[in-house]
């Protein structure tokens, strides 16, 4: 017989499922159930998201009059509010969605709190939000996160964009190269992240004509800062 036996359901509609022999397919269901009953799986009921909610929006709001907090719009709040009940056990997106709800709560920055911010931080792992944090704190907007000059005249090249940012992941504790990359096409499909470049004809004292310099940066976008200055800045 080989190392696996096929099981098949009472349900005649049912596929086969290999099971690796010495285990039953009741050994298995009760260890899903298990993985899908423990503490990691439990959402926040309603009262602790109200809880949590108070708290931490109401210190963020502390130094506003109580005339200048206005309820906030519908659009933002709601899916805001909804996604939290998953975040119990990740803080770092957890903070993401009471800045959110706090900024959209405000006057000054109500404008600024994005329908769609809600739904970004629910595509985002809380490596990626730990990621996000530092970027917010030591890039201004205006600056490259990154950037590379590819100058063929150049002896010592630049470290490409992705090595620049597997180093910077390496530093916030994501030594997996794989994921660091992940992380970094991720952050690129919802916007928030941008590879640009710029080729520019430098003049050569020792060699007849130009050659092509170009520079190659990782930038915020405009997005991307506003996303930054409303759920983490």
């Amino acid at each position: 017989m080989s190392d696996e036996a096929l099981v098949k359901g009472k349900d005649e509609n049912l596929p086969l499922i290999a099971v690796t022999s010495g285990q039953t397919i009741s050994a298995v269901a009760v260890a899903v159930k298990q993985a899908l009953s423990s503490s990691s799986m439990i959402c926040w009921d309603v009262q602790k998201i109200e809880d949590f909610i108070l708290q931490n929006v109401s210190a963020k709001l502390a130094g506003k009059a109580p005339s200048e907090i206005r309820p906030p719009d519908l659009t933002v709040a709601g899916p805001a509010i909804l996604n939290m009940a998953f975040a119990a056990n990740t803080p770092h997106l957890r903070e993401m969605y009471a800045n959110l709800l706090a900024r959209a709560m405000d006057p000054a920055s109500s404008e600024n709190a994005h329908p769609s911010f809600a739904q970004t931080i629910q595509q985002l792992s809380p490596h990626e939000a730990v990621l996000l944090k530092e970027i917010a704190v030591s890039v201004l907007s205006k600056e490259a996160i990154f950037e590379q000059e590819d100058d063929p005249n150049r002896i010592k090249k630049d470290p490409t964009l992705l090595q620049s940012w597997q180093s910077f992941c390496k530093n916030c504790g994501i030594a997996d190269a794989i994921l660091a990359s992940a992380y970094f096409n991720n952050l690129s499909r919802l916007g928030i992240l941008l590879e640009t470049a710029d080729s520019r004809g430098v003049s050569s004292r020792t060699a007849v004509g130009t050659r092509v310099v170009t520079t190659r940066r990782l930038i915020v976008t405009p997005y991307g800062q506003l996303f930054l200055n409303i759920c983490i800045r």
